[in-house]
């Protein structure tokens, strides 16, 4: 990402995105909330993009989520 092509407010929220990332309690929705407020702004900015992907390829969230389908299917 090359400082002059986006304001300097978007590196501010991809650190932040990170931060997020890396936090040991379900960091991962927040940081994909961030990430999809800049590619609504921004569509071409591969790194939110990334980012997004790490945050939905958790092996703990997917389990999480695979578990709240079964329930509500067997419901």
């Amino acid at each position: 990402m090359s400082d002059s092509s986006y304001p300097a407010y978007v590196e501010r929220l991809l650190a932040e995105a990170r931060r997020l990332l890396a936090e040991e309690s379900h960091g991962q929705a927040d940081a994909a909330a961030l990430c999809f407020d800049l590619l609504a702004l921004f569509p071409d900015l591969t790194e939110a993009a990334d980012l997004v992907l790490e945050a939905f390829s958790d092996p703990q969230l997917i389990r999480d989520n695979r578990k709240a389908i079964s329930r509500h299917i067997d419901e």
